[in-house]
């Protein structure tokens, strides 16, 4: 008769023949079967941040938030702004106006991130993690065990914050997948993890307008793994939030 241990290594080895993306396990009851539909049709960018092409000595962002219609994460002639839209740059919040700007100090250390309006959504990078803010630290993070965020110099001519319509995140009602604590100690943590939740949610198509939000430490002492625990989040239907 089979014991818990034989039922563990069935366990780890389906889950080993399984690639990052692939639907080992069913969905929960009532859900249909998931398909590639967030991989196929996510809306991948970042922040419009333009490059100064000189000296600025400007202390305030005066910018747009706009509807990126071709999804190339940068404000095109043509392209219409979308008002009424918040803006933070952590101590103020800002509405975009009827020339669908907003106005906020800047200063050293900050970062300045928008509030996604329902029925768009904000960019993902290659990992799924949702895009919505600019770090402005010109003199970068003081050296750390770690790293930290690298320098980025003199505040950028403009940051505009591309949004693209979305069915999605229309209805005020969502489902949302939400993780506290994955605190991945070590790259056997990371793999229970990955192996573990996000196997789960890599089979789940519910989640895919509001996303999946994580909170809490996301690894222990050890931040080398933090890298390796982030990319995890390539595997969600989702965005990372």
């Amino acid at each position: 008769m089979s014991g818990p241990d034989t039922a563990t290594t069935v366990f780890q080895e389906a889950v080993a023949r399984c690639s990052p993306r692939a639907r080992c396990f069913p969905p929960p009851p009532g859900q249909p079967p998931a398909q590639d539909d967030w991989e196929a049709g996510a809306y991948r960018g970042a922040v419009d941040a333009v490059e100064s092409k000189g000296a600025n000595n400007q202390d305030s962002l005066e910018d747009v938030v706009f509807d990126d219609t071709n999804k190339n994460s940068v404000l095109d002639g043509n392209q219409r702004g979308l008002n009424g839209v918040e803006v933070s740059n952590g101590r103020k919040i800002a509405t975009t106006d009827a020339k669908d700007r907003y106005e906020l100090q800047a200063f050293g250390n900050m970062t300045v991130f928008v509030t996604q309006p329902r029925g768009y959504q904000v960019p993902v990078d290659e990992n799924n993690v949702a895009q919505f803010f600019y770090n402005h630290l010109p003199e970068g993070s003081p050296q750390l065990t770690y790293g930290g965020i690298a320098p980025t110099g003199q505040l950028p001519q403009a940051v505009n914050f591309p949004l693209a319509a979305s069915k999605l995140t229309q209805s005020p009602g969502q489902h949302c997948a939400i993780g506290a604590d994955i605190q991945s100690c070590n790259q056997k943590e990371v793999e229970f993890a990955r192996n573990g939740v996000f196997a789960d949610l890599a089979a789940r198509q519910d989640y895919a307008g509001c996303g999946a939000l994580f909170i809490g430490d996301l690894v222990g002492d050890d931040l080398s793994v933090f890298t390796q625990t982030r990319e995890l989040t390539s595997m969600l239907n989702g965005p990372a939030r």
